[in-house]
């Protein structure tokens, strides 16, 4: 595979990326996750253990949600950080 390929490759997975960030609304999942955790600590928060529980369940769907993005957002900086080094290297081999 040649470097352009694997450039354009990058650019349309930062794109992608870009768009799941705003489809999923990753800010206001981690402002809603804030929210429902200082719930949690509430210490009356057990008393209604239905309403515990759905509560924690949304916030453990939210969290793997966010944690999910995060992972594929870390994996896409490494591919980056792993091209720029070969584009540095100047070998003809992998142009």
């Amino acid at each position: 595979m040649e470097l352009y390929e694997i450039k354009s490759g990058l650019e349309k997975a930062h794109l992608l990326l870009d768009e799941l960030f705003i489809s999923v609304d990753i800010n206001s999942l981690k402002r809603e996750i804030e929210g429902k955790t200082v719930l949690t600590l509430d210490e009356h928060f057990w008393d209604d253990q239905d309403k515990a529980k759905r509560i924690y369940d949304e916030l453990n769907e939210m969290k793997s949600t966010v944690d999910t993005y995060d992972a594929l957002k870390n994996k896409y900086n490494e591919l980056i950080e792993t091209y720029q080094l070969v584009v540095d290297t100047n070998d003809d081999d992998f142009r």
